[in-house]
């Protein structure tokens, strides 16, 4: 009878138990969170979601979190603060505990403890002490210290802007000179740009209200719209070059190109110019006469509606919109003063 031996079976065991023990281990080491980092593993990484790159970024960190600062000295001083943004040397320096600051640009709201400001630029909102501001561009509200809610876009925008606030300007070089002035509006190259204290102004325009200084509550659209304005309140001028020659004078209303053009000081008058109509035979959008009783100076309270021409469809002729007969052309009219004041003047 024969008798076989499995001892070395049973010897075997084991280690094949370890081996597949061994290489288990393996495997799951392999499908680690470790294992399966970036190579070689990024720096710059710290508690809370902090993240700093370079010499001396979040120098003072305590017990902030989710801050981001990549640059030279970029939230050196940030404490205590949280979810601040610094890119560029220099870059929100001063903030210790300030938040939800944004700054892009060397020394971008360098002095800045306040926040929710954004500042993309080269100093962009560097003297800034306000909170809600918004600076996109180099210069772009670099003094601003206590205003507020302002937004500034484009070279030099609101550069000299002190305790301001609610201010709008697009445009390079738009209110440049505003200290205190509050509720402006600007838009287009260097509106507004002498500015300092004027309240409740729009301009929009190349060289809209570029000379007003301290008129409050002016309105103007075009191109050198209210143009030599310096303190006159409460004016209205659309169209470019409409109340072109205005200083001091209030109340006054243009619509046209170069309505009221050569009004400086008269009070408010009144202008709207007449509309184009483009026929199939000739264009009279650039015909027309209203009445003022000289051209560079009108009495208070005046108001002019000039002619308006409309088109006779059966004779082809042009003919006054506002007239009863549309038999033959008629010539313009003249309306908006007695008889004995009556001066033509064409726009």
């Amino acid at each position: 009878m024969t008798t076989f031996h499995s001892r070395k079976s049973i010897d075997r065991s084991p280690l094949r138990l370890a081996f597949l023990l061994i290489t288990l281990a393996f495997a799951c080491f392999a499908l680690s969170p470790t294992a399966q980092a970036l190579t070689p593993a990024p720096d710059g990484g710290y508690p809370n979601g902090n993240t700093a790159e370079g010499d001396g970024s979040l120098f003072s960190l305590t017990t902030g979190i989710v801050n981001t600062a990549v640059g030279f000295n970029s939230l050196r001083n940030l404490s205590e603060g949280g979810t601040n943004t610094a890119i560029g040397a220099n870059a929100l320096f001063t903030c210790d505990m300030c938040y939800h600051n944004t700054a892009v640009g060397y020394k971008s709201l360098y002095y800045t403890v306040a926040g929710n400001n954004t500042a993309v630029g080269y100093v962009a909102l560097e003297n800034n002490t306000g909170v809600e501001n918004t600076a996109i561009g180099a210069f772009a509200l670099q003094a601003n210290n206590n205003g507020q809610s302002n937004t500034a876009t484009g070279y030099s925008a609101l550069i000299s802007n002190a305790t301001g606030s609610f201010n709008t300007t697009t445009g390079a070089q738009t209110m440049t000179s505003n200290l205190t002035g509050m509720n402006n509006t600007a838009t287009g190259f260097a509106a507004l740009n002498s500015n300092t204290s004027g309240n409740n102004n729009t301009a929009m325009g190349v060289d809209a209200l570029p000379l007003n200084t301290a008129g409050s509550d002016n309105t103007a659209s075009g191109t050198n719209a209210l143009f030599s304005n310096t303190t006159g309140l409460r004016n209205t001028a659309m169209g470019a070059a409409a109340l072109k020659r205005n200083t001091i004078a209030r109340g006054n209303t243009a619509v046209g190109f170069q309505a009221l053009v050569s009004a400086t000081s008269g009070n408010n008058n009144t202008l709207s110019e007449f509309l184009h109509c483009r026929t199939t035979q000739r264009d009279y959008s650039t015909s027309g006469w209203v009445l003022v009783p000289a051209p560079t100076l009108l009495p208070a309270e005046t108001t002019f509606i000039s002619a308006r021409r409309g088109w006779q469809p059966t004779r082809r002729r042009p003919v006054l919109a506002h007239q009863r007969s549309r038999r033959r052309p008629l010539s313009p009219a003249f309306v908006g003063l007695p008889p004995q004041t009556r001066t033509p003047y064409q726009l």
